[in-house]
């Protein structure tokens, strides 16, 4: 905080006061000490002066017992043109005051470093201009060398936002934010501040408000590439955004996840159309309620930053097949260029004919020379129809799960897959492909080289045990199949066995996802046998198996066994979450990760796990340093947390659980080379509700309680991330939210629509301090 205290300003005591000053004084609300107390003559006739009190945030009046305040960042112009008079002009309202030249200078120079207080660091801010004749009059308050952190500007303007507002600030995320700016570790230099539910800014409040002075003050930033904003339920949310939008000059990508209200769109269109220096090269709305009301005015957006945008993403944002048409229209209209554009995202919307012919004549016109990503997930698209266009295209990534694919659907998907040479991520997830289809779409991967790494998603399509024959004869013959993910395939034990029977003959495929087909029977000892002498061959190449479960596909105590072979085994991760293993053998199963020194990664959550299971693991952690990322097992800290009745043993049992969580995370970040209490920086705090994710903990964790084997969205991860990225370092933050949810009279009905997977990565940080030089120095006054 700037501070001033020369000897002609009367100090703020009562040597300088009377006693009904100092009284008067004493009724102002300040945010920290005053600045400046002075009395000042408001001219013109007026005899009666007007003591002026300037703290951190305001500027007050005091005259006959009344107050007027104004804040700082209200103030639009300080002009002094005689040595005795100034003149402040603030939004709503305006003052002259006189007084001798040292005090009218004093008070100049206070407010000047106010400003510059609140405004270093935001190269772009206009500020209040101030016309001061002459110049010399007021001290230079500009700090020498510039401020070289950006968040401490971004915290003192969040503030004096929250001041401005009449709400306190939240002390838990300015602290995170403050421990971001002094990481050195920190070298990424993508600027991107995420506002959730889990990143602090709702610690002290449930108001929305909190997060509201935290996206206004963006308005001032310029720093920042990229804004999330996740969950916020506030009708104004959007609106607040589209001011930041109308002035920010460096944000890049604006995303929204979950944001309820239906208002503000128009205003977000609008200004991004205004802003002639907006930077914006992605748009990224995921499960938002745009509707169709919103579909102009995004329309309007889009075009005008056409020449520059990059992604557009509008998944699951309540558009109908007109609303998808509009926005369509709009890419592909005639004056519309789009030649940037990489990642096309429309899914879980309705998509119809005419947006289809229009997508299309976009792609023939030789425009769409950059597009990559193309996610059409369950719109209703004519798969045979689309694909018969694609073949041109530079298309990476290929996402039409949920539509419908029929035979002749199928040899043109093999067809268009033969032509796509640069085809990376291939999803074809519930387009109910049989054995037969499935077979033709393989095909289309012969002319693939051998050197390209596919990442297949066929899961949640029928194939049962025939199919599976048939994929494995035909990935067998492939070498360009890296990931294959066949969840809620109805193999049943019959098809899991003829898939690892045969994995010695896939060589070239890493990773293995064969979650939810388990059928628990008398043959499940069997069947583990079998999984026993696949991972323990010296042939296996295989290096991430996933086998999650439910309660009707768990494997239950008999996966204890399987880790006994992984000490030979080259796996190097291994996701059997909620298999139900129980207590005892998850001892085992703890204390055999003594022995093993090659898995680097296991999810062990939903295998009803007690403190004792995990109290083993811990000591296991002590011998074993191949470990380095364990998710932290939400749902089996769920259910401990639920099976204590009594409120007074709550907090106990959460201790223990904070205890021997901190533990285990601690010894994972030795194993990393990383300090002890690395983990506890929020490099991202997400709180995962609306989107695919790589810990998918909302569907799958309802589907393994529930016991429903085919989830209405899909579960699969996002094909972009590997199990090794599933990394969990928190478990102080994550405990602190439960705390909120479990010490009230919290249902496990409630606790299961609650969303509950927190996803820790270094990958893409909440707020990330980069290694670059200082900011520029806004413009002199």
């Amino acid at each position: 905080m700037a501070s001033a205290s020369p000897s002609c300003i009367k100090p703020y005591g009562p040597q300088g006061l009377s006693d009904a000053d100092r009284r008067s004084v004493e009724t102002v609300a300040f945010d920290g000490a005053p600045l400046f107390v002075s009395w000042m003559d408001k001219g013109k006739g007026n005899t009666e002066p007007e003591l002026i009190i300037i703290d951190a945030y305001h500027f007050h009046c005091l005259q006959k017992g009344k107050t007027k305040t104004n804040h700082l960042l209200d103030l639009v112009e300080v002009s002094s043109l005689v040595a005795t008079a100034v003149r402040l002009t603030f939004r709503k309202f305006e003052t002259s005051l006189f007084a001798e030249q040292e005090y009218v200078d004093e008070l100049i120079t206070i407010i000047r470093a106010r400003v510059w207080a609140l405004e270093r660091g935001f190269p772009q801010t206009k500020g209040p201009r101030f016309e001061i004749h002459p110049a010399t009059r007021s001290r230079n308050t500009t700090p020498s060398p510039p401020m070289q952190d950006p968040f401490s500007s971004y915290l003192s303007i969040y503030r004096a936002l929250c001041s401005q507002m009449n709400i306190s600030p939240s002390s838990t995320f300015c602290q995170r934010v403050t421990s971001m700016g002094q990481a050195s570790c920190i070298t990424d230099t993508s600027f991107e501040l995420t506002i959730d539910d889990a990143s602090g800014i709702y610690a002290e409040s449930d108001s929305a408000e909190l997060a509201l002075s935290a996206i206004a003050a963006l308005k001032y930033d310029g720093h920042f590439k990229t804004i999330s904003i996740d969950g916020n339920q506030h009708k104004d949310v959007v609106s607040v955004l589209s001011q930041v939008v109308a002035h920010n000059q460096s944000i890049q990508t604006w995303k929204l996840r979950g944001i309820t209200t239906t208002e503000g769109y128009q205003d977000f269109s609008t200004a991004i159309t205004t802003n002639e220096s907006t930077v914006t090269k992605q748009i990224d709305f995921e499960t938002c309620h745009l509707k169709d009301k919103a579909a102009n005015a995004m329309a309007e957006c889009i075009a005008t930053i056409s020449n520059r945008l990059e992604v557009l993403r509008l998944s699951d944002c309540s558009l109908s097949s007109k609303g998808c048409l509009t926005i369509v229209k709009a890419i592909s209209g005639g004056s519309n260029v789009f030649q940037k554009l990489k990642t096309l995202d429309l899914s879980n919307n309705s998509f119809n004919g005419a947006a289809l012919t229009s997508l299309i004549s976009w792609f023939t016109s030789g425009r769409a020379v950059s597009l990559s990503s193309l996610l059409l997930r369950n719109t209703g698209v004519d798969v045979q129809q689309l694909c018969q266009h694609l073949g041109s295209l530079p298309i990476e990534h290929l996402d039409v799960s949920r539509n419908k694919i029929d035979a002749n659907a199928a040899l043109v998907v093999s067809a268009m897959i033969s032509s796509l040479s640069n085809l990376r991520v291939l999803e074809l997830a519930a387009c109910n492909l049989n054995k037969e289809t499935v077979q033709y779409v393989l095909k289309g991967f012969y002319s693939m080289q051998d050197e390209f790494r596919i990442n297949l998603d066929l899961s949640d399509n029928p194939f049962g045990s025939e199919g599976a024959e048939i994929i494995c004869n035909e990935v067998g013959k492939l070498k360009c199949i890296h990931t294959l993910k066949l969840q809620h395939c109805s193999l049943k034990h019959k098809g899991m066995q003829i898939i690892f029977q045969n994995l010695q003959n896939m060589r070239h495929l890493k990773e293995l996802d064969l979650s939810f087909n388990h059928k628990p029977s008398a043959d499940t000892p069997q069947f583990v046998r079998v999984v026993i002498e696949a991972l323990a061959s010296p042939e296996l190449s295989l290096e991430s198996l996933i086998l999650r479960g439910n309660e009707k596909t768990a494997i239950g105590k008999e996966l204890a066994s399987l880790f006994s072979c992984l000490t030979t085994s080259p796996l190097l991760s291994l996701d059997v979450s909620g298999n139900q293993m129980g207590e005892r053998p998850g001892i085992a199963v703890a204390q055999s990760f003594v022995n093993n020194q090659s898995l680097t990664y296991v999810n062990l959550d939903g295998n009803n796990l007690g403190l004792d299971a995990w109290n083993a693991l811990s000591n296991s952690l002590t011998v074993n340093v191949s470990l380095k990322d364990i998710p932290l097992p939400l749902e089996d800290i769920d259910r401990l947390l639920n099976e204590v009745k009594d409120k007074k043993e709550r907090p106990i049992v959460r201790d223990r659980i904070q205890q021997v969580m901190d533990t285990i995370q601690n010894r994972l970040s030795l194993h990393r080379n990383e300090s002890p209490e690395s983990w506890r920086m929020p490099l991202t705090i997400r709180l995962i509700r609306h989107r695919k994710t790589v810990v998918t903990l909302t569907q799958d964790a309802r589907s393994r309680k529930e016991g429903d084997s085919s989830p209405k969205k899909s579960s699969t991860p996002s094909p972009a991330a590997s199990p090794q990225r599933m990394t969990s370092r928190g478990p102080s933050m994550m405990l602190q939210n439960i705390r909120n949810s479990v010490d009230g009279n919290t249902t496990r009905e409630k606790s299961l629509n609650a969303p509950k997977s927190l996803v820790f990565s270094s990958s893409a940080p909440m707020l990330v301090h980069p290694n670059q030089g200082p900011p520029p120095v806004p413009p002199a006054f």
